[in-house]
């Protein structure tokens, strides 16, 4: 009996401490998976934006705001003014810390979507502008190295001083550079455009027949894109409808509430009213966000020729 109690024991124990290793396990794949994706997140909000920066200039000033302004509020400003600390204003202490949390989560990714749009905006004339250069047959260098200088196209140009300098200064070659930023791009257009130029490149396919096919696959491709946009710009207008007409009847109700149960007013129609901005906030957002960038007239940088030049010329 004793022996058979060691050996029950003995297994619990094995089969606590593999569990109890599993369970480890799961938690490292876990926060390895979070880790990489949060790096990944900061790579694809640029050069600029390393964790570093990201910590120093932007948690902890705003972790130091939040908690500051709720500090002062609590103790403050809400032992100054007594009439202050009741309704919804006794909550700022909690909502301004949160509201500044929320801002840190959210940052990285309005960065994100902010670059990702302004490169699909103007993929379709970066590829138009690096199919004429391919006319002259630029060696690859030359090529992405006066893409880079063309500030007009934004950070299409950064992306490709980033290939340049992989590819020149720190001698990974082109091939190599072009799949490695294609990692970190947020626009999937230019990261599949990447992918694809490092396979021509490596296949020795002629540049000048590659860039004239891939102006046709990226029109199609920012039409697409274009017409979906367009798409879910029409869906949220109808979940805006619906959104508006629910908090009108709840207005409708929120009116009569007072009167059934003796609740007062002001608290309700405080609540409606943050329920009317958040809606129209995230709304603007979210169409901001999704919404391609169409300009009515182009931004380049057009070059003013004087008299004596022009009389030179003719």
């Amino acid at each position: 009996m004793a022996k058979s109690g060691g050996q029950f024991e003995q297994g619990f124990s094995d089969t606590l401490k593999n569990r109890f290793e599993s369970v480890l396990n799961n938690i490292r794949e876990f926060s390895s998976s979070v880790d990489a994706k949060i790096r990944k997140k900061l790579l694809q909000a640029g050069p600029a934006f390393s964790p570093e920066k990201f910590i120093k200039f932007v948690v902890i000033p705003l972790l130091l705001i939040g908690f500051t302004l709720s500090f002062s509020i609590q103790f403050i400003l809400f032992r100054m003014l007594p009439f202050l600390n009741s309704g919804w204003f006794q909550y700022l202490p909690i909502i301004i810390p949160l509201l500044c949390i929320t801002i840190i989560i959210f940052y990285p990714r309005t960065i994100v979507d902010a670059r990702r749009n302004d490169m699909n905006s103007k993929m379709h004339l970066y590829i138009t502008y690096l199919g004429v250069l391919s006319t002259s047959k630029p060696t690859r260098r030359m090529l992405f190295h006066m893409a880079s200088e063309k500030e007009d196209y934004g950070e299409l140009a950064k992306e490709s001083k980033n290939v340049f300098r992989l590819g020149d200064n720190w001698r990974l070659g082109y091939i190599k550079a072009c799949r490695i930023i294609s990692e970190t791009v947020p626009s999937q257009t230019f990261a599949d455009f990447l992918a694809r130029i490092a396979h021509s490149f490596q296949s020795g396919e002629d540049s000048e027949s590659f860039l004239t096919q891939e102006q046709k696959v990226v029109m199609n491709s920012f039409d697409a894109e274009y017409r979906g946009a367009l798409y879910r710009v029409e869906g949220m207008k109808e979940m805006y409808t619906s959104l508006s007409t629910t908090l009108a009847f709840i207005t409708c109700f929120g009116m009569l509430v007072p009167f059934i149960t003796g609740q007062s007013l002001t608290g309700i129609l405080y609540g409606i009213i943050m329920a009317f901005v958040f809606i129209d906030t995230m709304t603007f957002y979210l169409i901001l966000t999704v919404l391609p960038k169409d300009d009515v007239i182009h931004e380049l940088r057009i070059e003013k020729i004087g008299r004596a030049s022009c009389r030179e010329r003719v």
